[in-house]
C-alpha cells in the first residue's frame, strides 16, 4: 500500500507540473518587433575617443632656483613671449661653526694670493715703464761703433713677459677668490690699490662675516607661442629643480580627435577615411572629419569590464575646427563613427533582433502570432543595423530583444 501511494503521488505531481508547464507555453509573450526592410547599408565602427590640442607644450623650469608665486589660471590667455613664471636664485647654504672657520680661512688665504699677486702685477709695471724709459733716453757714446739698442730691446721684451705673465696670475687669484665670494654669499667688491704692501696684506686677515643672501632675479619663462594657458603644473612658490614641469600651454584653435580602436577593427580603417564626430556636446550636430594618422604600435590595455584589449591610436582633424574652437578644449569627450565600406540594396535588420546560438547567428521571425527560430547569415553591419544574406526576405517581422521565455512556436503578441 505504501508503494502504491508513493507512486500515485508521483504521477499527480508530475500531471499538476506538466499542466502548469502547458499553461506556462500556452500564454501570449508581449514582445517589440521590427520589420525587415531594404536598402544601402554603410558599415561603421563607434568609438569613444578624446579632443586634444595639436601644439601643447610643457613649460619647465631651466635652472635651479626659487620659482616665484605663478599668477596665471587655466585658460588664461597667452601673447607670443609673454612672462609666464620667474625664477630667482636660491640662498647660500647654511653654514656650521666648523664650515665657517673653514670658509674664512680659505677666504684669507685668497684674498692675500691676491694681493701678492696684485703686488707683483704692479712691479712688473714699473719695471716696464723703467727699461721703456731707459731705451728711449739711450744716446751712443762718442767713439762706439755699435750701439747697445738690441740689447735694450731684448731687456723690454723680457719686462712684457714679466707683466704679462703677473696680470694672468692676478686674473686667476682673483677668479678664485671672486668663486670663494660667491659660495659663502659674500658681494665682494674689489678695492683699488696704488701699493700692495704688507700692511694690507696683514689688513686681509679679516673675519669674515656671512650676510644674508638676497634675492636676485634670475630667470623669466616666457611662452613661446600664441595660446592659453591648458594646465598648472606647479603654482606656489618654492624650490624648483631644473626640468620642474611648470605648466601647459597650446593653442585652442588647433584640435584633433585621437581614438584608441581595436586592433581587430583598425585593419578596416585608411588614413583618409571620413568620420562622423558625434556626442561632443551639441546632440543635433555631427561634425565631419577625417583619418589623418594611424600608428603603427599597439598597445595592451584593459576595458571597462577588465578584458585585455589590444588597441591603436588613430587621429582625426575635423574641417569646422574654426566653428568649434569656442566650445571644445582640450581632453573633451567624443564619440567617432569610421565609415569603412558600404553595400548597396541588401535586407537589413536591427541589431537587437540576432542573437548567437551553438556559434551560429539567429532570429525569431514571427509568422501568425508565433515566433519561429530561423537561422540567418549576416554582412556589414554598424552601430544600428546589419545586413542579411539568407534566411529572411523583405518585410518579415522579427522580434527585437527576444526575452528567456520566448521559443521557437511560442504565441506572441505586439506592443
Amino acid at each position: 500500500m505504501t508503494l502504491i501511494r508513493w507512486l500515485l503521488g508521483l504521477v499527480t505531481i508530475s500531471l499538476i507540473a506538466g499542466g502548469i508547464a502547458w499553461w506556462w507555453n500556452s500564454q501570449t509573450i508581449l514582445v517589440d518587433i521590427a520589420t525587415v526592410t531594404r536598402g544601402n547599408l554603410v558599415e561603421s565602427i563607434v568609438v569613444e575617443g578624446f579632443s586634444q590640442v595639436t601644439q601643447r607644450m610643457i613649460l619647465t623650469a631651466p635652472v635651479n632656483g626659487i620659482l616665484e608665486r605663478v599668477e596665471l589660471k587655466a585658460g588664461d590667455p597667452l601673447q607670443k613671449k609673454d612672462v609666464v613664471a620667474t625664477i630667482s636664485a636660491p640662498p647660500s647654504p647654511l653654514l656650521d661653526e666648523r664650515a665657517l672657520e673653514i670658509a674664512r680661512t680659505k677666504h684669507r688665504a685668497l684674498r692675500a694670493e691676491w694681493l701678492r699677486n696684485t703686488a707683483a702685477r704692479e712691479t712688473a709695471e714699473a719695471n716696464l715703464k723703467q727699461s721703456q724709459k731707459k731705451r728711449t733716453s739711450f744716446t751712443v757714446p762718442t767713439g762706439q761703433a755699435k750701439p747697445l739698442t738690441p740689447e735694450l730691446d731684448a731687456e723690454e721684451q723680457a719686462r712684457k713677459r714679466e707683466l704679462e705673465a703677473a696680470e694672468r696670475g692676478e686674473e686667476r687669484a682673483l677668479s678664485e677668490l671672486n668663486a670663494m665670494n660667491a659660495q659663502i654669499g659674500l658681494n665682494y667688491q674689489q678695492p683699488k690699490l696704488v701699493e700692495a704692501t704688507a700692511d694690507d696684506i696683514k689688513k686681509s686677515r679679516i673675519e669674515v662675516e656671512i650676510p644674508p643672501q638676497s634675492t636676485v632675479r634670475l630667470s623669466q619663462i616666457r611662452s613661446p607661442i600664441h595660446g592659453h594657458v591648458l594646465q598648472i603644473m606647479k603654482s606656489d612658490a618654492g624650490v624648483v629643480a631644473a626640468g620642474t614641469p611648470i605648466m601647459e600651454v597650446g593653442d585652442l584653435k588647433n584640435i584633433e580627435f585621437v581614438f584608441d580602436v581595436l586592433t581587430t577593427e583598425v585593419t578596416r580603417i585608411a588614413v583618409g577615411n571620413v568620420v562622423q564626430l558625434q556626442h561632443w556636446g551639441e546632440e543635433n550636430q555631427t561634425l565631419k572629419g577625417r583619418v589623418t594618422l594611424i600608428d603603427p604600435t599597439a598597445k595592451r590595455l584593459l576595458s571597462p569590464l577588465g578584458v585585455e584589449e589590444y588597441r591603436t591610436r588613430v587621429t582625426i582633424v575635423t574641417q569646422d575646427g574654426e566653428s568649434v574652437s569656442n566650445r571644445l578644449g582640450h581632453g573633451f569627450r567624443i564619440e567617432g563613427v569610421f565609415q569603412t565600406r558600404e553595400s548597396i540594396d541588401v535586407v537589413k535588420v536591427p541589431l537587437g533582433a540576432i542573437f548567437r546560438k551553438a556559434g551560429e547567428w539567429f532570429v525569431f521571425r514571427v509568422k501568425d502570432g508565433n515566433a519561429i527560430e530561423t537561422k540567418v547569415e549576416l554582412g556589414i553591419r554598424n552601430d544600428r543595423e546589419v545586413s542579411v544574406v539568407s534566411g529572411l526576405s523583405d518585410y518579415d517581422l522579427v522580434i527585437l530583444f527576444p526575452a528567456n521565455r520566448v521559443h521557437s512556436g511560442a504565441r506572441v503578441t505586439y506592443r
